[in-house]
């Protein structure tokens, strides 16, 4: 046997390993409703899996940077944006530590791969639970009126930072509706009828 293959025949000098989707995984529901971005980054993130045995891993310190992502998969700005958001949002990933930034070093996020335990936890598997009737709920939620309140939903990052104005002739939240919520705005009637707004100063500090 040569001195550059082990005594198994395989190679040394080229690095060893592969990785694996199972059969189960693609057959999902979540899986067949994800983006071509979400498909390619979620193989970048199981490459970057690790299973040391006896029960150890590195699931839920699996760094991966927006940058390395476009690098790895040749993905733009913008579609690796969505495959997070996608992967998320069907149960593949979670969020495990956000990126921070200081001046002596950039931390990237970190994610746990629900399909694979973490070291003290069973896997979830959260994306096998995933229907389509989640994500039509979840686009309908966002522009539309809440029967209990009366009020819409801000459609400007509804997640993070929910933004109430009341609203009761129409379901949809527009450009006028926003600007007079901020202030910036305000309500008269139209001389042909309806409403229009005119842009108000902002106020004096």
């Amino acid at each position: 046997m040569t001195s550059g293959h082990n005594r198994k025949g395989r190679s040394k000098r080229t690095p060893g390993g592969y990785v694996r989707l199972h059969r189960y995984v693609m057959r999902c529901n979540a899986w067949r409703a994800l983006s071509p971005h979400a498909k390619c980054l979620y193989l970048v993130l199981l490459d970057r899996h690790r299973d040391f045995g006896q029960g150890k891993n590195n699931n839920g310190k699996i760094a991966l940077s927006h940058r390395e992502a476009m690098s790895e998969t040749g993905c733009s700005d913008r579609g690796i944006r969505k495959g997070f958001r996608d992967l998320i949002a069907k149960g593949f990933i979670r969020i495990t530590r956000d990126s921070a930034f200081n001046i002596k070093v950039a931390l990237a996020r970190e994610y746990a791969i629900t399909e694979y335990p973490l070291s003290d936890s069973l896997a979830t598997k959260d994306f096998m639970r995933w229907t389509p009737d989640e994500e039509k709920n979840a686009v309908s939620n966002v522009n539309t009126v809440s029967p209990k309140t009366g009020r819409t939903n801000c459609a400007i990052c509804l997640s993070r930072c929910p933004l109430w104005t009341p609203i009761t002739e129409t379901t949809v939240v527009t450009v006028d509706t926003l600007l007079i919520t901020m202030g910036i705005a305000q309500h008269k009637p139209s001389s042909v009828g309806g409403w229009s707004h005119d842009r108000a100063r902002p106020p004096a500090r």
